[in-house]
């Protein structure tokens, strides 16, 4: 595994906390 690949990964972890982690985010779907 890459360093670039460990950085998408870790991105995307990011994102979904901030997409699916918090209620504010979860009732402008």
């Amino acid at each position: 595994m890459t360093i670039f690949e460990v950085f998408e990964q870790n991105g995307c972890e990011i994102i979904n906390k901030k997409k699916y982690g918090h209620p504010i985010s979860k009732k402008n779907f």
